[in-house]
Formats: C-alpha cells, sequence, structure tokens
C-alpha cells in the first residue's frame, strides 16, 4: 500500500475514534466492530452506485481488501497512541 493511500486510511481511523471512541482505537471486539462500522460507511455491502460496475463477488473482495487496509490503519494509530501514552 503506498504512502498516501495509508495515510488515507489512518486520517479516516483518527476520525472516527475521534467520534466515536473519545479518540481512541478500540481493542479486541470492539476494534472488529469499529472496522465494521468504518467499512460499512465507506463501501456499503449493498452499494447501487456502484450495481453493474462490479459483480458481487468483486464487490465483496473490494471489502475484504479495505477491511485489511482499515486493520493496518487501526493498529498503525493504536501504536502512535500507545507511544504517546508511554511518553
Amino acid at each position: 500500500m503506498s504512502s498516501s493511500v495509508t495515510d488515507e486510511f489512518v486520517t479516516m481511523v483518527q476520525r472516527y475514534a475521534n467520534i466515536c471512541h473519545k479518540g481512541r482505537v478500540p481493542d479486541g471486539d470492539a476494534r472488529v466492530e469499529f472496522i465494521a462500522r468504518i467499512l460499512e460507511e465507506f463501501l456499503p455491502e449493498r452499494d447501487r452506485q456502484f450495481a453493474g460496475a462490479f459483480t458481487v463477488a468483486e464487490w465483496m473482495k473490494e471489502r475484504d481488501i479495505t477491511a485489511g487496509y482499515l486493520a493496518e490503519a487501526c493498529d498503525c494509530v493504536a501504536r502512535q497512541q500507545a507511544a504517546k501514552w508511554e511518553n
């Protein structure tokens, strides 16, 4: 993933963390739910805008790839937050 794409996902995770979790990236099952919430808003499971442009399987693959990027971004933000608290 390129740096600019990484930056976009990190920014998205930070924004949602600020809105939904007082600025903190949640852990465990709450993190999975957090990623699912962002994913559903960013790439809804049933997006009429892209109907016909993707097959259902292609759309689900895009969502899976994006979920992976979001998980990486969550890890990055959580590490940044942990480093802040240690210093």
